[in-house]
């Protein structure tokens, strides 16, 4: 008899998008072949449709995964997003829904007060002065301490 060990995995944070528009192939398959050659243009449509809505919840779910090329894009066709790993590909349309974009500026807001995220670490946008790094008052302190 193998020996079961329990050990308790204690989870913090899990970002995951279940695709519900997902439909079993022989649901869409059992339907009337006329209807189908005649609506296969807007099924195919519908469903680039929805692929991009799903494509927009997983970047919403981690957005640090993608890079945000909305402010450097080298020519008008080039995606405002691209995934680090995958290579998908997002562009901003206007027939996105509206909370996409309300969605975006959530997110930007988010990394304007917090800086950016690359990779594993946190980079803000600081606007230090050379005042911040004046050690003129770092002699007067050793010397007062006694050091």
């Amino acid at each position: 008899m193998p020996l079961k060990i329990a050990i308790p995995i204690h989870v913090t944070d899990l970002n995951y998008v279940l695709d519900q528009n997902r439909r079993h192939q022989d649901k869409e398959n059992s339907s009337d072949k006329s209807s189908t050659i005649s609506t296969s243009d807007e099924m195919l449509l519908e469903k680039e449709y929805v692929d991009r809505l799903h494509l927009w919840q997983v970047f919403f779910a981690n957005p640090y995964e993608w890079w945000d090329n909305r402010q450097s894009k080298p020519y008008f066709r080039y995606p405002d997003f691209k995934h680090k790993d995958t290579r998908e590909k997002l562009w901003l349309r206007a027939d996105d829904p509206p909370w996409v974009r309300r969605q975006l500026k959530l997110h930007d807001l988010e990394k304007a007060e917090n800086g950016f995220r690359d990779g594993s670490r946190i980079q803000k946008n600081h606007t230090w002065k050379s005042q911040d790094f004046d050690c003129s008052d770092d002699d007067e302190l050793l010397y007062s301490s006694g050091v």
